[in-house]
């Protein structure tokens, strides 16, 4: 125990800069990534997931839509459309903006991508194409849409909509209050004027410059912020709409996607990032702070900030190789490297619904779960006190070790020296029990709590362990190392182990003890038996073939009863051949020859093995998404095959259903195989996975099947999980992971 906390402590160390971002209270997992599309969701009680992507081929936009965070039967579509230019979702219905017969056009779509309204916007034919645009819902009933410069208000009665044009040469806008806020640009300044929802101007304010980049509200308060085309200069202002007094006004030498607003405690608030001596700090400025800025230096390694946005009263950070959220305060709550690069060419849209956050943008959105970190205080502990607490530790550890050694090593050069075991027994030179492992006292049928300092010759008088008694009385007679093959019967099973007895003297050459080593050889010995069965199978193959040959060279009546007969015949040769083949696929190699495909094809190939004409009577439903994945195709689809047939027999008269079905686990994909069979009980479910265990009560089985089956997915780094009820059905689950190397 001592040596594996030392060497936990020094293995901490080396990897030091692995365990980045584990003293945060949040972390991100299970990213998904959408190449080439824009994605909205909408939050129903019910999530409802789109996906807006540009097909390379044709040139065409299409939607796709799912239930749900992950993307799973999903629907599409494509719309008809000749090019998409923004895209909103308003009482969650779809709707599309885009260019069709030269005009804007807007569709309406519902959740199941079913067409609804389609109405031109603008009937004259656009000199150019603005992908800019801009939606804000007033209510259920009343929404406006920016497109250029022209600013409609739209009324939907629950069938159709219908858009009106109510201002020009508008070039942001906003809506708070009941009242609608624009922004129009003359020649040298800005203009910000107040309207009421009957569209009646109440106010406006003359701003100082005419390159006015957004607007914002929040409550009472707007900020605008300007950039220059020609720099990366940018003006703040935050203006009070009920006295149109400018409370904060402040120029900064950054471009205007690292600014980002928001309300904290009636405060109105600005938040941005700034570069110092090539470290990055996060910062904040209440417009009623008296320009008193809050500063929050971020972590090392991270570089060219990307955009700066608030969601759900949490701060996101978007780097280029990094993510990072923020509560009000400045304190980083999330950090995690997550490489951008240059996947979002446009601007990104971030929104946190529930414990997913997304990163949206016109060709390229990204979707990361949020979950509390368990382990965050144990990191932040190390973190902070790793310089102090390591070195002692590792100085009392390396203190302790070194005493052990000397007092045992003896005992480790034997250990050493012997062949590798699991069953370990330290006798003294009386032969009593000074320790022993667990596999010893599963050997000798003790529990952890059988007091031990006794004779281990009394735990010995078993009649199973007869065979280990004689050998251990003859080894202490002669005090000299011996081994030894022994087979013990246990619950009616035959078990083979190997056993080495050491006697081990103290520095004076006096006898100290006996160390007891030995280790199952039974599933050796079955593979041994499976290679023997494989090259018997493999001289088989040529007897079958012969015979094959031979039947289908008969010549007969389609209706006479010697061609029923030859029918018969290759049938059966067919299934001599399969399971020829099985016994092979024990013999071969364990190397994988790993292929790209997909959960469809490998379960369809499976399947197609089985011909309908002999098996009438048994349905195949596969109902699997389309998942890619790398493997050894020719062995998964054998051990998917080996499982259907498990099935088929388990079925009286081979009548029932094989539901065939697949779906992704974190970074694992899973097969499932489930009939609505015999089933099975809690005895049968235990043994299933034996060498060489059958179900089958009329001597058709010999197991084979299933020893292929573990085979392949213990190959794949995989797992078998068997779910199986007594006359309702077995569910044979195979668990590899998606993407092997």
């Amino acid at each position: 125990m001592i040596r594996i906390f030392a060497i936990f402590f020094v293995f901490v160390i080396i990897c030091n800069s692995a365990y980045a971002g584990l003293d945060y209270p949040l972390q991100i997992r299970n990213k998904q990534e959408f190449i080439g599309g824009k994605l909205l969701v909408d939050s129903n009680l019910i999530i409802q997931s789109y996906l807006i992507k540009q097909q390379w081929l044709d040139n065409l936009e299409t939607l796709t839509s799912w239930q749900g965070t992950y993307k799973k039967q999903e629907i599409g579509c494509v719309v008809n459309l000749e090019q998409t230019i923004y895209s909103f979702l308003w009482n969650h219905n779809l709707f599309v903006l885009g260019i069709k017969n030269k005009n804007y056009t807007l569709l309406q779509f519902d959740n199941k991508l079913n067409q609804l309204n389609s109405i031109s916007l603008i009937k004259n034919d656009p000199e150019e194409i603005n992908l800019m645009a801009k939606f804000l819902q007033q209510d259920k009933i009343n929404a406006y849409l920016l497109i250029g410069k022209k600013l409609f208000r739209i009324k939907y009665d629950g069938n159709t909509f219908s858009p009106t044009e109510i201002f020009n040469n508008i070039e942001d806008f906003t809506l708070g209050g009941n009242n609608i806020y624009t922004i129009e640009s003359l020649n040298n300044y800005s203009i910000l004027k107040k309207f009421d929802y009957s569209h009646n101007e109440i106010w406006q304010i003359r701003l100082e410059s005419s390159e006015i980049n957004s607007i914002d509200i929040r409550n009472n308060y707007i900020m605008l912020k300007s950039t220059s085309e020609l720099s990366s200069t940018t003006l703040i202002q935050i203006i009070n709409t009920q006295t149109k007094a400018v409370i904060l006004k402040r120029i900064f030498e950054i471009g205007s996607e690292l600014f980002t607003f928001d309300m904290v405690e009636q405060n109105p608030t600005i938040f941005w990032i700034s570069n110092h001596n090539d470290n990055y700090w996060i910062n904040s400025l209440g417009a009623f702070s008296n320009y008193n800025t809050n500063s929050t230096a971020l972590p090392k390694n991270i570089y060219e900030p990307i955009k700066l946005s608030v969601a759900s009263n949490k701060i996101v950070a978007i780097f280029r190789n990094s993510l990072l959220l923020f509560d009000y305060n400045l304190t980083t709550e999330l950090f995690d490297y997550n490489l951008v690069g240059d996947k979002f060419t446009s601007p990104i849209k971030v929104t946190i619904l529930g414990n997913h956050l997304y990163l949206s943008s016109l060709n390229y959105s990204e979707i990361h779960q949020i979950r509390q970190n368990k382990f965050a205080i144990l990191f932040t502990i190390y973190y902070k006190f790793l310089q102090y607490i390591v070195p002692i530790v590792l100085i009392i550890l390396f203190y302790l070790y070194y005493k052990l050694y000397k007092k045992q090593k003896k005992i480790f050069g034997e250990l050493i020296n012997l062949p590798s075991a699991n069953i370990i027994i330290v006798l003294n030179s009386k032969g009593i029990i000074e320790n022993i492992s667990s596999k010893g006292l599963e050997l000798l049928g003790l529990g952890k709590k059988v007091p031990l300092k006794q004779s281990f010759h009394i735990f010995l008088q078993k009649e199973e362990l007869y065979p280990l008694l004689e050998f251990y009385e003859y080894s202490i007679s002669s005090k000299t190392h011996n081994s030894k093959k022994i087979t013990l019967i246990k619950n009616n099973n035959a078990l083979e182990y190997f056993f080495h007895i050491s006697p081990y003297w103290t520095m004076t050459g006096k006898l100290k003890g006996y160390l007891i080593n030995g280790f199952d050889i039974t599933e050796q010995l079955e593979r041994k038996k499976m290679a023997n069965w494989a090259q018997l199978a493999h001289d088989m193959q040529t007897n079958l073939l012969t015979i094959k040959l031979n039947a289908e060279q008969m010549k007969c009546d389609e209706n006479s009863d010697n061609y029923t007969q030859k029918n018969r015949i290759l049938h059966q040769v067919n299934l001599l051949q399969k399971r020829v083949r099985d016994i092979v696929t024990v013999g071969r190699s364990n190397n994988l020859e790993l292929v790209a495909t997909n959960s469809v094809e490998l379960l369809s190939e499976a399947a197609s093995e089985f011909d309908k004409t002999a098996f009438p009577n048994i349905t195949f439903q596969i109902a699997s998404d389309r998942i890619e994945l790398n493997c050894d195709k020719p062995k998964l689809i054998r051990a998917i095959r080996n499982t259907i047939e498990n099935g088929i027999k388990a079925m009286p008269n081979q009548t029932g259903l094989i539901s065939l079905n697949s779906w992704i686990e974190g970074r694992m994909i899973c097969f499932s195989i489930k009939d609505n069979g015999l089933g099975m009980d809690e005895i049968a479910k235990k043994k299933i996975l034996t060498p060489y265990f059958s179900t089958a009560k009329d001597g058709s089985g010999f197991g084979i099947g299933t020893i292929i089956i573990q085979q392949v997915v213990e190959l794949h780094s995989g797992k078998i999980i068997i779910n199986s009820e007594k006359n309702k059905g077995t569910e044979f689950i195979l668990k590899i992971p998606r993407n092997l190397k």
